[in-house]
């Protein structure tokens, strides 16, 4: 597992915009680790990713972590089943959404 991913593993998940203030500081290191974070990734590192998505927003942050789990999509059957772990059911709607839509666009 990657270094980066374990640190976001221990910083759980994002609060909500609502839920921290001042944002600075957690903002800045969830952008950070988001940033180190290699591709590919791996089921269990997707795994971890999808744990740490806000209820609904983090001051976009949540915007990184959506085009990395996203990336695992492509060409990994599993992702379906993986977007079953996130907590937000915000997110895991748009995430359905997104899949379903681009599984369609790659059939025509």
């Amino acid at each position: 597992m990657q270094g980066a991913i374990d640190e976001l593993k221990a910083l759980g998940r994002m609060p909500d915009s609502t839920d921290c203030e001042p944002p600075g500081e957690i903002v800045g290191r969830f952008e950070e680790l988001l940033a180190k974070v290699k591709l590919p990734l791996t089921a269990e590192e997707v795994g971890v990713l999808m744990r740490t998505f806000p209820e609904s927003t983090m001051y976009e942050v949540e915007w990184g972590l959506l085009r990395l789990v996203e990336s695992y999509a492509a060409s990994n059957p599993g992702y379906r089943q993986l977007i079953d772990i996130c907590p937000s059911g915000e997110w895991r709607e748009t995430m359905t959404i997104r899949f379903e839509n681009w599984e369609t666009k790659k059939l025509i």
